[in-house]
């Protein structure tokens, strides 16, 4: 820096407190309500009569007279600074343009693209597993699914958690390689990789590049047939759950979630704890659990390797028989029932109404729900269709109802959950504290309207299109590809499924939809799951007449209405008030 050129002036403190005095001017106007244009105003006279600017620190006051004259002219006052008047802009002439005309309507939709189903190529190991392949040469990316179709859904309720445990586990570590190896050597290839388990099927997945191909798949096989399942990453996995867990609680919508599988299917069934578990059983689960699960599930006749990608079918076959082959897996402690048992009916009963407390919570996250319909329903594609009319889309009937006509939500949706066994049918969003009894008044009634009359030509319309054009967008991408595959093998569909499926849901009619969702869904049949504050919501819900209203905890035990009112104080009109604004 060149010394020679720094400035050194320098400003006297008298001149310090004038600059002070013109900005305290500006911020009094502004909070008295006066505008700020006309405190500037009257700070650049006040300046402007020293005979000096603020930023000309170099001709200084002339005595200290003068000074204080400046301060004196600059102080603030209590009467108000004069705005200054902007004349508004004359309007612009309007422009026309060459496609004025063509703005004046919105476009028409165009014609629906062409949709040509995948070929979809299938052969089997010796050891019985299944593999399947769709050749996407247009892209150099392969996208490897190891998918059993023995699922979580035989998980006695003491181990929930179980098969998420489990499918968390595959990738710490195999007999090969360490969890930080293993990491290290996906991460080598570029690769995209995971593992997770649901009800009905579980496995892992890798994506990469077609080059890679070849190693990517030897270390899926090492994940899928030799996982270590080691003490240390057990324990490390069972701390990182149990913190999840906890915060949970904190989320309306996971509560709502495991407190209504367990008020549609009870106690006892294996879709009334959640897949991810509870506290307890997590707190339980040990290795020999791990083991159990992975032997009787990771099996290769019930299996399927479901690639989709830049690949051939001679490379896909020797690239498996070498990885995997020679797979033999070790028979579980306790054998696999063999054919696999049905999943059992929800029980029947009365329709439950369970609050959990929530005190002075703005929002009540209300959940409708009733057992539903299965995978294998002759009616899939009809039942698709009419719940996408009832709460699916954007523009159904829950959401416009509630959402766009009463604003008591952001968005409210219905959804049924197809599983191997019936899934639950569940409704509902985040409502508004003070609409939570109307928006269940208002769900209900929508069911029913369901029941009672046809759906309109529009809807239906917009339901099949909706559908349809979701379903082909699948295909645009190799996971999307392997995914919708994967279900030809879960659910035991033929593999021209996937080309009939659009004409199946093009084919549902009104009289479909009325007479699918009149035999699936009862209104009186419904649960009521809400979780918010129970001084607010409980009058409301009361005057329902739904049934006898049960307090529950985050898990779906009964509360004590003794303890929880120990516990949690209700709320007093100030702060329900302020809950509801």
């Amino acid at each position: 820096m060149n010394t020679a050129r720094r400035s050194t002036h320098t400003i006297k403190p008298s001149l310090l407190l004038s600059l002070v005095a013109l900005t305290t001017s500006g911020v009094f106007a502004a909070c008295r309500g006066d505008t700020t244009d006309g405190a500037i105003q009257t700070q650049n006279n006040g300046a402007g009569s020293s005979g000096s600017t603020a930023v000309d620190a170099a001709a200084p006051s002339a005595n200290a007279e003068q000074d204080a004259a400046v301060v004196a002219e600059t102080q603030p006052t209590d009467e108000p600074a004069q705005a200054r008047v902007v004349e508004p802009l004359p309007d612009a002439p309007a422009r026309t343009t060459p496609d004025a005309e063509f703005r004046r309507r919105a476009p028409p939709p165009g014609r629906p693209s062409r949709f040509v189903a995948p070929r979809v190529q299938r052969f089997a190991l010796a050891n019985g597993l299944k593999v399947y392949l769709v050749e996407q040469q247009q892209f150099p990316i392969v996208v490897a699914q190891f998918v059993t179709r023995l699922g979580g859904d035989d998980v006695p309720p003491e181990q929930a958690g179980i098969a998420h445990m489990t499918a968390s586990l595959l990738e710490q570590g195999t007999t090969t390689l360490g969890a930080e190896q293993l990491s290290d050597a996906y991460a080598a290839i570029g690769a995209q990789h995971g593992a997770s388990m649901d009800w009905d099927s579980g496995g892992a997945y890798v994506k990469v590049l077609a080059p890679q191909f070849n190693r990517a798949l030897q270390l899926l096989a090492d994940v899928v047939q030799r996982p270590a399942f080691t003490t240390e990453e057990i324990e490390r996995w069972r701390a990182r759950r149990l913190a999840e867990l906890r915060s949970e609680r904190d989320n309306p919508r996971a509560v709502g979630g495991v407190v209504t599988a367990r008020a549609v299917f009870g106690d006892a069934h294996p879709y009334g704890r959640p897949l991810t578990g509870l506290e307890g059983s997590i707190r339980t689960l040990t290795r020999d659990h791990v083991l159990q699960f992975y032997r009787s599930h990771f099996v290769p006749g019930e299996s399927a390797l479901v690639v989709a990608g830049a690949i051939t079918a001679a490379q896909l076959r020797a690239a498996a028989e070498r990885e995997f082959g020679g797979w033999r897996q070790e028979a579980p402690a306790t054998p696999i029932a063999t054919p696999r048992a049905a999943v059992p009916a929800a029980p029947s009963g009365p329709p439950k109404v369970w609050i959990v407390d929530r005190p002075r919570a703005p929002q009540s996250m209300v959940i409708l729900a009733m057992p539903g319909a299965a995978r294998s329903d002759p009616d899939f594609e009809r039942i698709q269709v009419g719940n996408a009319i009832l709460g699916e889309i954007f523009s159904s009937r829950i959401n416009m109802n509630l959402r766009e006509r009463n604003a008591f939500t952001y968005g409210a949706r219905a959804r049924f959950a197809f599983r191997r066994g019936a899934g639950p049918f569940s409704a509902g969003g985040a409502m508004h504290t003070r609409n939570t009894a109307q928006s269940v008044t208002e769900i209900i009634n929508e069911v029913r309207r369901m029941r009672e009359s046809d759906v309109t030509a529009d809807e239906l319309s917009t339901a099949r299109t909706s559908i349809v054009e979701g379903f082909r967008a699948q295909f645009a991408t190799a996971e999307g590809t392997a995914d919708a595959i994967s279900d030809l093998f879960v659910y035991n569909l033929p593999d021209n499924y996937v080309g009939q499926y659009p004409s199946a849901i093009e084919r549902v009619t009104a009289r479909d939809v009325r007479r699918v969702m009149t035999a699936r869904l009862d209104p009186a049949r419904l649960n009521v799951i809400v979780v918010g504050d129970r001084a607010a919501v409980t009058p409301g819900i009361d005057e329902l007449r739904r049934g006898p209203i049960e307090l529950r905890d985050p898990e779906g035990a009964p509360v004590n209405a003794t303890s929880a009112a120990s516990t949690t104080s209700a709320p007093t009109n100030a702060s329900a008030d302020a809950g509801a604004r």
